[in-house]
């Protein structure tokens, strides 16, 4: 596929990795390759020079409209001019949760061919003319390679979670059972955990909240130890029994749920996180219904013998994304979409 790409470049993105893992997995495969990513609007005609080839799809990335509501402009820039009828003209809609009705009507305007969505019932929300498909988020394996195969009765934590304990802006849009959770496991100030309750003293837990807030972002590196980076996190994953998730906002099925199975840890997943969309509950992961289930299977899985159910669970989970739900895989149902 000759392929040009309109929107922001990830290489130096420090925040959520899944545009750059998309990107860089598309990059690997395409024939020819151009990414536009400077900040101008630019005709057709000079957008193919600067490319130096005729592409098959033009392909407008995750943040060729804005998630920042306070920006008057929705689109990075605008390709203007005439386009020859043999390219197609695909988007990724991004963070659905963030201004959907404004994108939608940019889209319409600009009226594209496809859109992608890694949300699964996009379709159920909005009624779209334009053809739409869910390709999922995935999980990149090569932070995973080395110590996927380590059993669960061989890793240091019992329980692992790190992120936002809920939405900042759009807390309509997921709930606060991590902060619930939080709460049930660690002695707290407001939504601060200090220290990990008497009755949990037995749970080997790594906890890492993020804040909106810079301040509390500092006294959390300090009793919770700094962000991890990529390497440091799957090294992480790969060294827990257990990986908790609970919703995502909207319902997006999110990276986590892939990583932590790919990881080959047990993922604990609430049972609105969708995961039940693309895998089987007691097959590849585990719901939990409650605060009380979840800390029942918490511990079930902690004192599990070595060849229990539990491992095979864990096994499976990681098998089947390996096989189905890398960005690899996304990439090749993306090529095979655009040449249909």
């Amino acid at each position: 596929m000759k392929i040009i790409i309109l929107g922001p470049n990830y290489d130096n993105y420090n925040a959520a990795s899944y545009q750059y893992e998309f990107m860089n997995a598309l990059k690997k495969v395409c024939e020819q390759y151009f990414h536009y990513y400077e900040q101008q609007d630019i005709e057709i005609e000079a957008l193919i020079k600067k490319a130096k080839f005729l592409p098959d799809v033009i392909f407008y990335n995750h943040g060729w409209l804005t998630d920042n509501i306070n920006l008057r402009q929705v689109a990075y820039l605008n390709l203007t001019g005439k386009s020859p009828s043999n390219i197609k003209h695909i988007i990724f809609l991004n963070k659905e949760y963030n201004s959907l009705d404004r994108k939608i009507e940019e889209i319409k305007k600009f009226k594209f061919d496809l859109i992608l969505t890694h949300l699964h019932d996009l379709k159920k929300i909005k009624k779209i003319s334009i053809p739409l498909e869910f390709l999922p988020l995935a999980c990149n394996q090569r932070y995973l390679l080395k110590t996927k195969h380590r059993s669960l009765h061989k890793r240091k934590y019992d329980l692992y979670f790190s992120g936002i304990l809920q939405n900042w802006d759009h807390k309509e849009t997921q709930s606060d059972l991590r902060k619930r959770i939080q709460s049930e496991l660690f002695y707290c100030i407001f939504d601060f955990p200090i220290f990990k309750k008497i009755k949990y003293w037995n749970l080997n837990i790594y906890w890492k909240p993020f804040y909106k807030n810079r301040f509390k972002n500092i006294i959390s590196n300090f009793f919770h130890g700094k962000k991890l980076n990529q390497k440091d996190y799957f090294d992480k994953l790969t060294d827990s029994k257990c990986v908790l998730h609970t919703s995502s906002p909207m319902g997006i099925i999110s990276t986590r749920v892939f990583e932590a199975m790919g990881a080959g840890s047990i993922g604990l997943y609430s049972k609105d996180s969708n995961a039940d969309i693309l895998f089987t509950n007691n097959v590849h992961f585990m719901s939990f219904s409650g605060i009380d289930d979840f800390v029942k299977k918490l511990y079930s899985i902690k004192y599990s013998k070595i060849s229990s159910s539990y491992q095979s669970i864990a096994d499976k989970g990681r098998i089947t994304v390996e096989n189905e739900h890398t960005w690899e895989k996304r990439v090749s149902k993306f090529i095979k979409i655009a040449e249909t």
